[in-house]
């Protein structure tokens, strides 16, 4: 396809519709020197007394996500990463004209539970305050909702409550894990994660992970839709969490695994 374009913007929240909207990016514009700015609206509200490093981290996480999609959709392709915050359409048509944007890509409609942002009305927005063409398309929608048992980790790495902090640092390097369900009779009683263990630096292999771990945690059933799985992360602001039945841990669901279903879905590339 002999494509005019040389600056494209591609709006990219973290949903079903990342996959369509990446691939359709890659069609359009492979074949020619565009170069692709991939962009992330963060809703970040300033709570009074918050502190200033967790909306970094939110900033700095969401920034991680979007160039690990970009990296594994985009192989070959020039592209840039872009995070802002506030009203989702100001900061589109802004992001266009700063990058000098000839075309926004706007996906306009998905399946049930695709945020507000990637709607229609606001695609429709973005199309009345745009100074660049606006070419929007609705993403492919595959089957019937994959489930968190279909995307989730099985048989993942464990710890007794009576085990050291350092024997739970210990796995969690050897994993390359954030956080570690802690299990008793094949039963689920705790997380603790990488938090946990820098609240007690320097004393690891003195402090048992029982007084470190937060109890009774939120956790998932095997059967939940992913997408709703991928809110429940985003709003708790954690990277995984555990899936449980009848009380017995199966797996853990990560921020990881969600991204790779995102982009290896059928119909999605």
């Amino acid at each position: 396809m002999d494509f005019p374009f040389r600056s494209v913007l591609v709006p990219i929240n973290f949903d079903e519709g990342a996959g369509p909207a990446l691939a359709f990016a890659r069609r359009i514009t492979e074949s020619s020197r565009a170069t692709l700015h991939l962009l992330h609206v963060l809703s970040v509200i300033a709570v009074p007394g918050e502190p200033k490093s967790d909306i970094s981290r939110q900033i700095e996480d969401a920034r991680k996500a979007l160039q690990q999609l970009a990296a594994l959709h985009l192989d070959g392709l020039p592209y840039q990463v872009l995070i802002r915050s506030g009203d989702v359409v100001k900061s589109i048509v802004e992001a266009a004209q700063a990058d000098n944007a000839d075309l926004i890509l706007m996906p306009t409609h998905g399946r049930r539970g695709i945020p507000r942002w990637v709607l229609g009305s606001v695609a429709e927005r973005v199309v009345r305050n745009a100074a660049c063409p606006v070419l929007t398309f609705r993403p492919d929608a595959a089957g019937g909702d994959i489930s968190v048992s279909d995307v989730m980790s099985r048989n993942p790495p464990t710890v007794s409550p009576l085990a050291t902090l350092e024997e739970a640092h210990s796995i969690m390097a050897r994993h390359d894990l954030m956080a570690l369900p802690v299990v008793e009779d094949a039963t689920l009683i705790g997380i603790v994660t990488d938090r946990d263990l820098r609240l007690y630096s320097g004393r690891l292999d003195a402090i048992r992970v029982s007084t470190a771990m937060t109890s009774s945690p939120v956790t998932v059933a095997p059967g939940l839709g992913v997408n709703e799985a991928a809110r429940l992360l985003i709003k708790l602001k954690v990277g995984s969490l555990p899936v449980v039945d009848n009380g017995k841990l199966v797996g853990m669901i990560t921020t990881d695994s969600v991204i790779k279903h995102l982009l290896d879905e059928p119909g999605h590339s």
